[in-house]
């Protein structure tokens, strides 16, 4: 999917229905047209829920999958408070909090089946070998893992009607080294892996059975924003129409995180053979962003009747957003070690528009207070999003259907760059506005 951030357009939605009608509500019978004498005039609180329909996210190569599409859903809080005088020119001051989640768990069961490489980061020095090339009768499984300062294996045999699994690790002065095998001598079949790390990158190799080398990765995509914005407009009556231009200006501040968690479990169909530690790897990005627009809209109110109006919003706006990205990536195996890994810091800014439209119902339940209701679409441009960008210096893995090696010289395999795509946000909303 193309991303993220997702959940922008969301905080950016005005109160229309119950602004427009709580303008009409606090006029009075005045008509100076300045703002001398400020005071409040009326106090709108909100609740909404929303949906964002944004940018997809590519998946770190680690866990074998392409872009994903989340759509994060959530609550948010609104408030749109209204001041003037007595007369038609009124100052409006609007803000909001949400937050929008969403997640998703993919389990590969039988995906990897033959030699794999799966890489984060720049890669640590050290070498991998699996050979699980069976003899004329049972399994057989031989994987070396070195890397300055350490040494381990895990080689086994296993004839026909038994069973192992076999793991063994070993500490770097920077990281560490890993082997893991496992061995069904009367299929004559065999998997295992070796991973080595350190404090700047991952590298796993291995051969994988169908149905035995399980990768279970979950994502997860969390937004959160706080808006504030300042309008000056004028209200004009045209009968049974009210309707209220303004001009102002609007600043968006959100917080997009994206986690990825992929877990490598072997040996899930030989029960006598279990005991292994499971090992993951993970990965968590933010993306903070910034916006700042000159907006121009309009909100117009007309009775129905029996106390009820009909009301809505039109907005756009164009200003400029800036922000940063960061990352940290883990490797962390049950009951041995763990480990992490910082990403290199990346800066981005575009031009961008933000728009939104309201529609809704509000009525009079007492002359201080008036209940609200509607539907919202907001639009934000320049929502930024994550890629993965090879680095041109070619897979450091090779290997068959049974065997696998890696050289890990310290290259580069692949880098996430930031870009940025346009979202669209839907939603209900429920407020109450009080008169002063």
């Amino acid at each position: 999917m193309k991303q993220t951030l997702a959940g922008v357009a969301l905080a950016m939605m005005v109160a229309g229905a119950a602004v427009a009608q709580s303008a009409s509500d606090g006029q009075g019978g005045g008509g100076i047209s300045g703002l001398s004498g400020l005071r409040w005039k009326s106090f709108t609180g909100e609740l909404s829920f929303g949906v964002a329909h944004g940018p997809a996210f590519e998946a770190s190569p680690f866990s074998g999958l392409g872009s994903l599409k989340l759509s994060p859903k959530g609550p948010g809080l609104n408030y749109d408070a209204l001041l003037g005088t007595d007369g038609p020119s009124f100052l409006e001051w609007t803000g909001s909090y949400y937050r929008l989640t969403a997640s998703r768990t993919v389990s590969q069961t039988n995906a990897v089946s033959g030699s794999f490489t799966k890489t984060s980061g720049t890669l640590p020095q050290g070498t991998i070998t699996v050979d699980t090339t069976p003899p004329g009768t049972g399994a057989q499984i031989n994987v070396q893992v070195s890397a300055p300062g350490a040494t381990t294996n895990a080689t086994g045999n296993s004839p026909s009607g038994s069973s192992q699994s076999i793991s063994t690790f070993q500490q770097t002065a920077t990281g560490g080294v890993y082997a893991v095998g496992v061995l069904d001598g009367t299929s004559g079949t065999s998997a295992g892996y070796g991973i080595i790390y350190d404090q700047n990158g991952v590298a796993v190799t291995g051969v994988g059975v169908s149905g035995w080398t399980v990768l279970t990765s979950h994502f997860s995509d969390t937004t959160t924003g706080i808006s504030q914005g300042l309008a000056y407009g004028r209200a004009i009556d045209l009968g049974q129409l009210e309707l209220r231009p303004k001009i102002g200006l609007e600043g968006l501040r959100t917080t997009r995180t994206i986690t990825e968690s992929t877990t490598y479990a072997l040996d899930t169909t030989i029960s006598t053979a279990g005991g292994l530690p499971t090992v993951s790897l993970g990965q968590t990005e933010r993306l903070r962003s910034t916006y700042l627009a000159l907006m121009l809209g309009a909100d117009a109110s007309r009775p129905i009747g029996n106390g009820w109006a009909l009301d809505a919003g039109l907005s756009i706006g164009r200003g400029h957003m800036t922000g940063r990205y960061s990352g940290a990536s883990t490797i962390s195996i049950s009951g041995t070690t763990s480990a992490s890994q910082q990403t290199a810091e990346q800066r981005y800014s575009a031009s961008s528009w933000m728009g939104r439209t309201s529609i809704g119902l509000s009525r009079k339940v007492s002359p201080n207070l008036r209940v609200s209701m509607g539907i919202f679409v907001s639009y934000l441009s320049a929502v930024p999003s994550l890629v993965t960008v090879s680095s041109g210096s070619g897979s450091a893995g090779s290997g068959t259907t049974t065997t696998a090696s890696l050289n890990a010289g310290g290259q580069v395999q692949y880098t996430r760059s930031v870009v940025e795509h346009s979202q669209l946000a839907t939603g209900i909303s429920l407020g109450l506005v009080y008169r002063f």
